[in-house]
């Protein structure tokens, strides 16, 4: 794919110091390593990554280029999420990640919110798997086809203009946790290296206007945002991010603008 950005070395620092990967972990290029450790290295790599840089589409497609950057054999292709409340899987609305360690696919995404498994290749897995796509019963739920990031500019359209999809009208915000996070009187905030040793155990999402942090298949934190300020607050203090100026009055009037009323009537 020639129109696959690489990542150089000071870039690629960047992306470490993000997802808080220590000094002595660091690989960047793993084209000389035994494939047992390539697949360590890569599932670390997926660890850190759906902690401190999660969510769909477009993430994906960035740890794509990670990956490539890295030297790993890589493509995208695309993927169908499944509906629990219609029993079946949409259309080709998601893209993960296919790489290829000594002739066999391993498949990574930055999305799977139900249950954050590092490799999986089916619906219901053990926790921390590792399973050979060729051996999964049912594929139904993805292609092996490549998709190009032509491909992926255009599966963007749909939720770009389909006036019902929460992406144009509502703020969301995921990330995973692991279990050396605390919930203090000021929230988890982003996770530190300390936090990052710890095994995967839940899921932290804002919902527009609901924050809800599931640990363990357990509900342990919900509570609503009334105001753009509980919103600013939540994001501070379970996501660690913070907000300019500037960005704060950019929501105002906008459909997103918690209390905002532009969708009741299209």
């Amino acid at each position: 794919m020639a129109d696959r950005h690489v990542y150089s070395k000071k870039e690629l620092e960047v992306y470490f110091d993000r997802i808080c990967l220590p000094e002595p972990e660091r690989i960047y290029d793993v084209t000389g390593m035994s494939n047992d450790d390539k697949i360590d290295f890569l599932q670390l790599l997926q660890k850190h990554h759906v902690v401190k840089v999660p969510y769909c589409m477009e993430v994906d497609f960035f740890f794509h280029l990670i990956l490539l950057s890295l030297g790993f054999d890589v493509y995208m292709c695309g993927s169908r999420i499944y509906k629990s409340a219609k029993g079946g899987f949409g259309g080709w609305t998601h893209v993960v990640n296919l790489v290829t360690i000594a002739g066999t696919k391993w498949l990574c995404d930055a999305m799977d919110l139900h249950d954050p498994c590092l490799f999986f290749t089916e619906k219901s897995r053990p926790k921390s798997s590792r399973r050979n796509i060729d051996s999964s019963t049912n594929q139904s739920d993805r292609t092996s086809t490549e998709h190009k990031r032509i491909v992926i500019e255009s599966m963007n359209f749909e939720p770009c203009l389909d006036r019902q999809t929460f992406f144009t009208h509502k703020v969301a915000a995921v990330r995973f946790t692991t279990a050396n996070e605390k919930n203090g009187t000021r929230g988890p905030g982003s996770p530190l290296e300390a936090h990052m040793t710890g095994e995967i155990d839940g899921a932290i999402t804002l919902n527009h206007d609901v924050l809800k942090w599931r640990r363990n298949g357990k509900k342990v934190v919900e509570f609503p945002l009334k105001s753009e300020t509980d919103r600013l607050e939540a994001l501070c203090m379970y996501f660690g991010i913070t907000f300019s100026d500037e960005d704060i009055e950019a929501i105002k009037g906008t459909a997103a603008m918690i209390g905002c009323t532009a969708m009741d009537n299209p």
